[in-house]
């Protein structure tokens, strides 16, 4: 028996089990995420559409989860935030990306997704306070 080739496992599993590489590459994944901006630039992105009540994220599997609560969820309202999140694959090709798009309902955002972080939440008009 001679010497043995060392065998990378990069992103492979022994038998159903992880083998490590996919644990640090989440990390990896994740301090990306966070050192980018992502969660900035969907707020201000998704910010844009004015029927956007709440944006929430959340870091799982791999993916950014991004749960976009609507007003008023019209097909034409819809389009808008299709189109962002177009621009959003296309600005961050390097995240994989699971878009949700929800009613908002009069809910706070806790109830929308629990446990996901809030990255934007839009505020009352204040002429709406005074009607």
């Amino acid at each position: 028996m001679g010497p043995q080739k060392s065998r990378s496992l990069q992103g492979r599993q022994v038998q159903g089990q992880p083998t490590g590489f996919e644990t640090r590459k989440e990390v990896w994944k994740h301090e990306a995420l966070e050192k980018s901006g992502v969660e900035a630039v969907l707020a201000h992105d998704l910010s844009l559409v004015g029927e956007v009540r709440h944006v929430l994220t959340e870091q799982a599997d791999g993916s950014l989860l991004v749960w976009i609560a609507l007003d008023n969820p019209a097909r034409e309202v819809r389009e808008q935030v299709f189109q962002k999140e177009l621009g959003l694959i296309d600005s961050f090709p390097e995240v994989e990306f699971d878009f949700n798009i929800v009613p908002a309902m009069g809910r706070d955002p806790d109830h929308i997704a629990s446990g996901a972080k809030v990255v934007y939440t839009r505020k009352e008009d204040s002429l709406a306070k005074q009607g």
